[in-house]
């Protein structure tokens, strides 16, 4: 028998799996319809019997869970058993919810919400316990020393997906920052020469009316691509707007063709390193 049932949608498996990873190293079974139910049968009587022999129900509460109606079904059955709820909320709080879902605040009433992301899975899988705990529903086995903090033992453990996404997303940012700063660095040096050239060359008007060409190529294009460039180097180093790094990159090759395409190796250099697996794994990761 299964301890724990943990209700989720598909837009949310990996964090639901992670989190179930993390609650089976505190000695608690958990039962998810990925890893748990029988194929050929119907999904309803799957979730049915998983619910009725479970001992508590945690609920990931997130804009996606929201709306679906088999989160409904499944919190419902819950309810209708007397099992304990404990409500895990993912990037919505829990006035949201409450206000979104009053069937949900019916349900749930009083119980204490908790607040997971990313990278707070095993911190918040801590928590449970200690709340199941509270409520008398106690592990089924003796938690491993990777969950209650003990130095790690020679034991090999499961890696869950967002282990992988982690781990590849910490690489990335490993191998973006260098990138990253040479590229803002040489955009940024790039907007001083040019603007220097231009200020302190004459008069910005004066040009215009001359029309002196290439005076006016700086004005119009070289000169706003080395701001976008630098502007991207920014957010690089944030992992924010990953098509505007991309975009930025490549203008920034013809941005400095009066300075004899000097940034054509930056460009490339962060063109061939935005196209890394690790690299958007950290924008992905950012973004969520």
């Amino acid at each position: 028998m299964k301890t724990l049932f943990v209700s989720h949608v598909q837009e949310d498996e990996v964090l639901a799996l992670a989190l179930a990873n993390e609650l089976g190293l505190a000695g608690y079974s958990t039962w998810c319809y990925e890893s748990d139910s029988l194929p050929g049968t119907s999904y309803l009587l799957n979730t049915r019997a998983g619910i009725d022999a479970c001992k508590a129900f945690v609920l990931l509460v997130s804009a996606h869970s929201m709306g679906s109606h088999q989160v409904d079904v499944e919190v419902e059955r819950a309810h209708e058993l007397a099992r304990p709820i404990i409500p895990v909320l993912f990037e919505v709080t829990d006035a949201d919810y409450k206000k979104r879902k009053p069937l949900w605040a019916q349900i749930i009433g009083t119980a204490t919400s908790v607040a997971v992301d990313l990278n707070s899975v095993r911190s918040v899988a801590r928590r449970i316990a200690a709340g199941l705990g509270a409520l008398s529903v106690q592990p089924a086995v003796m938690p491993t020393p990777q969950s209650i903090g003990d130095k790690p033992t020679t034991a090999k453990t499961t890696a869950t997906p967002l282990d992988s996404q982690l781990s590849g997303a910490d690489a990335g940012a490993k191998r973006l920052k260098p990138c990253a700063m040479a590229f803002m660095s040489v955009a940024c040096l790039s907007v001083l020469l040019q603007c220097f050239g231009l200020f302190g060359y004459a008069n910005p008007a004066r040009i215009a009316m001359e029309g002196d060409t290439v005076a006016l190529a700086l004005i119009a294009f070289c000169l706003p691509c080395s701001f976008l460039a630098a502007w991207a180097g920014i957010n690089m180093l944030r992992f924010k707007r990953y098509r505007l790094c991309v975009v930025a990159a490549w203008l920034f090759i013809p941005g400095t063709l009066i300075l004899v395409f000097a940034g054509l190796p930056f460009s490339i250099w962060a063109l061939l390193t935005l196209r890394r697996p690790d690299v958007r794994a950290g924008f992905e990761r950012a973004t969520i």
